[in-house]
């Protein structure tokens, strides 16, 4: 309905519960927060920005010997 007014909807939920949200839609106050399903999204890019920081710091300490 509001969509049809000419109202932008930034997400649509789907009508079950959905384990995995990554942002949650209020629309009563229609705001857009983070929910736990956005960690999992951070995870990968953590991950991997440890272990390629410990791989360039261990070749820099390398270097130096």
């Amino acid at each position: 309905m509001r969509e049809a007014s000419g109202e932008f909807v930034p997400s649509y939920p789907l009508p079950r519960n959905v384990r995995f949200r990554c942002v949650q839609f209020d629309a009563g106050s229609g705001r857009v927060t983070l929910d736990w399903g956005f960690l999992l999204l951070l995870v990968p890019v953590a991950a991997t920005s440890i272990v390629t920081s410990t791989m360039f710091l261990a070749g820099a300490r390398r270097r130096r010997r």
